[in-house]
Order: structure tokens, then C-alpha cells, then sequence
């Protein structure tokens, strides 16, 4: 009976001292993430960094190009961006 109890305590101990790390580590990427971001707002503010480009839809004649094929839906800069990101991650 004692060891069950021991052992009990010892899983809710561990259990806990894993939430504490995973706590630690989530706050200190947050702040990462939050310093990475005010960098960027202040380079912009200060002229440091162009403002991103405007991208282009493209014409009939590039249209052409690619065979003729118009694309039924525009795409939104949001799926361009996570696009991006993915090609960027596994390259």
C-alpha cells in the first residue's frame, strides 16, 4: 500500500515538473516571438525596411503561357504567406 502512494506522489510530482518546463519553455518562446516582432515594427517605423511588396495577379498573356489555364478563385495573401513559409521550412 505505501509503495502505490509513494508511487502516486512521485507520477504527480513528475507530471508537474513537466507542466513547470513546458510552462518555461512556451514563455520564453512567446518573448522570442514578441521581440522578434517589435524589432520588426521599429525597423519599419524607422525606415529601416521597405513595406512589403504588392503582388501581382497575373495577365491573359502569362496566362497563356501556363497553358490556357485561368484559376477559378483569387488567392489570398494569407495563403501566399503560408505557402511561403512551408517552402521555406522544408528547403
Amino acid at each position: 500500500m505505501s509503495h502505490w502512494i509513494s508511487s502516486k506522489g512521485r507520477a504527480v510530482f513528475e507530471e508537474a515538473s513537466i507542466q513547470r518546463k513546458q510552462k518555461s519553455v512556451a514563455r520564453v518562446l512567446a518573448n522570442g516571438i514578441m521581440s522578434f516582432w517589435r524589432s520588426v515594427h521599429t525597423l519599419r517605423d524607422s525606415g529601416g525596411i521597405a513595406k512589403p511588396m504588392q503582388i501581382e495577379q497575373p495577365n491573359e498573356l502569362e496566362e497563356n503561357k501556363l497553358g490556357g489555364v485561368k484559376a477559378g478563385k483569387p488567392v489570398s495573401k494569407m495563403n501566399i504567406l503560408i505557402n511561403f513559409f512551408i517552402v521555406s521550412q522544408n528547403a
